[in-house]
Parts: structure tokens; C-alpha cells; sequence
């Protein structure tokens, strides 16, 4: 994968997250990331397929990095009708993983994923997504006159 793709995320840049200023981000590859936050880390990979979903929130797709892991990214708050294509490289920083364990008579399932409650942290193909991605919240009312 061409790390011009990291963009922003780029080795000696620094970064704030919430209160923590003057964050550096070490590339990390997927297999390497563990449970919970990584704090300091940032990944690259391959869009490879999307899941679909009728409520359309969380945007769910599957990346692959350079170790051949294949993990499921969840992004909340995307705009309907935005979100990676397959073939995208997308960067994560700080991603939060869990590993899913569930087992049945039928079948056993066992995945990773990353989930993240901010599109604008991302950047697909080098490049940061936009404000007019974001899922704004809309208050609607209806009313009659009698």
C-alpha cells in the first residue's frame, strides 16, 4: 500500500485528540493492534467489500492491510449515501478494536472490527472527509389546523 495514502497521518505530524495535544502516529499494521484503544496508532488498508444495511447507520465495509487481515470497520454518523467504495484506502487513527466470539449449532463465528463514532477522523484515498459528510442531526414537525 503507498504510504502517501497516510496524508495528514504522515510520521512526524502531530495531531489533537480530545484533550491530548501533540500526538504523533506510528503505522501499525492490523494484526498487530490490540483490544480496546490504540492510542498512538494509525492504520492503513484496502477497502474489499461493504455490508449493507437498511438503516443505513452504522456504514459498515471490510479493509485489508499489508499482513493479510481482513477486519470490519464500522463508521457512525456518515451521511446516508457516502462512505467507501471497494478499492478505497482508507487510514484510521486511533482505532478501536474488538474481537467478536460467537458460536451456535450452525456455524462459529470469530472476527475483529474497528469502530469509529467520527467520519471526519478518516481519510479515504489520502484525503479527510468532508464536513458535508457528517450526519447531522434534522428536527422535523408536522402540524394540522383545525
Amino acid at each position: 500500500m503507498d504510504k502517501k495514502m497516510l496524508g495528514a497521518y504522515s510520521p512526524g505530524t502531530f495531531h489533537t485528540f480530545g484533550s491530548r495535544r501533540d500526538v504523533t502516529l506510528e503505522l501499525c499494521k492490523l494484526d498487530n493492534l490490540v483490544e480496546g484503544v490504540n492510542e498512538g496508532k494509525v492504520v492503513l488498508g484496502r477497502v474489499v467489500g461493504s455490508i449493507h444495511n437498511e438503516n443505513a447507520v452504522p456504514f459498515t465495509f471490510a479493509i485489508v492491510d499489508e499482513s493479510l487481515t481482513c477486519v470490519c470497520v464500522t463508521v457512525y454518523n456518515w451521511a446516508d449515501g457516502r462512505g467507501a467504495i471497494i478499492g478505497d484506502c482508507v487510514t484510521i487513527p486511533e482505532p478501536y478494536m474488538t474481537t467478536h466470539k460467537h458460536e451456535s449449532d450452525l456455524a462459529t463465528y470469530n472476527f475483529k472490527s474497528l469502530r469509529l463514532n467520527n467520519p471526519m477522523l478518516l481519510l479515504v484515498n489520502g484525503k479527510r472527509v468532508g464536513r458535508n459528510q457528517f450526519a447531522c442531526t434534522r428536527v422535523t414537525s408536522t402540524y394540522e389546523l383545525h
